[in-house]
């Protein structure tokens, strides 16, 4: 039976729920008819804003043709920390893997991001880390 996970992420400010599964035209099909999915071509995965997807709906419509990990969607914000908090840290790791692995430019990791100009990803990321992305990016 194929395997596909379901991960809570932020994408251009918003909370998604990603479809992560190995590459198979069938799973593509299945996940791709679902209501609300998107292909990023950015994350390179499908996707389905969080507020309009039903976890139900997808679970009985891929039983018996998937099995479906949805354990990381169970997982609840620590208690006394904003939302905003959170998608800061997820943006400043996800900076950071970004930062380390691809050769593109902090302005393009800044707009996959969800950052209309890289300034806002140079400013958050020197609140955080103490050093702007490109001085982060030379240390490693």
């Amino acid at each position: 039976m194929k395997n596909l996970r379901l991960l809570p992420e932020f994408y251009r400010k918003e909370q998604i729920v990603k479809a992560d599964f190995i590459y198979d035209e069938a799973l593509i099909s299945l996940v791709k008819a679902q209501k609300g999915a998107r292909w990023s071509k950015t994350l390179k995965c499908w996707y389905f804003p969080k507020a309009d997807f039903n976890l139900n709906t997808f679970y009985q419509s891929l039983k018996g043709k998937a099995y479906i990990d949805y354990s990381k969607l169970k997982h609840t914000s620590s208690p006394g920390r904003s939302a905003k908090d959170h998608i800061n840290d997820y943006v400043i790791e996800k900076a950071k893997t970004l930062l380390l692995g691809s050769n593109e430019s902090v302005s393009q990791i800044a707009y996959s991001l969800g950052f209309e100009y890289p300034q806002g990803l140079n400013k958050l990321f020197k609140a955080k880390v103490g050093i702007s992305p490109s001085e982060y990016r030379n240390l490693n």
